[in-house]
């Protein structure tokens, strides 16, 4: 090597700048595909959420309804609890599917489909980060 006429201390911290710089780049290549992969697919999951937030809600309030007892007798409500927390894991889907990933859509592809990206460990490594950082809903005061 060339290098040999450079002290250790000089090749060491030459080399931890090489590291860092790789790390920038790849970090910068990184939010690159980040922001191409939300261009793309905005659209796609802004429809998806709206559509799974007004099932939500008539879901909702079908099971309210089903409680009190409108309608003059009350009905069996497991099914629609099962509904509800379908259309609650579909939207967290939705909300917290990896940037950097391509969008598999919710709406036009099969459960299976979905659950088996769901169990896929690079999925889950990158969708569980984006989970944590979520601020949760204040208590009304």
């Amino acid at each position: 090597r060339r290098s040999s006429f450079l002290t250790p201390e000089v090749q060491a911290k030459l080399q931890q700048n090489i590291n860092q710089l790789r790390a920038e780049y790849e970090a910068g290549q990184l939010a690159a595909k980040e922001r191409k992969m939300a261009s793309k697919y905005h659209k796609v999951k802004f429809f998806e959420r709206k559509k799974l937030q007004r099932e939500l809600v008539r879901l909702t309030r079908e099971l309210e309804q089903a409680q009190n007892g409108e309608g003059g007798q009350k009905k069996d409500t497991s099914r629609l609890e099962q509904r509800i927390a379908d259309a609650k894991r579909d939207l967290e889907y939705v909300l917290f599917f990896p940037r950097d990933m391509k969008y598999v859509s919710v709406l036009r592809n099969s459960r299976e489909v979905i659950d088996a990206l769901q169990n896929d460990p690079e999925f889950k490594a990158k969708a569980a980060p984006a989970a944590r950082t979520v601020p949760q809903p204040r208590a009304a005061l």
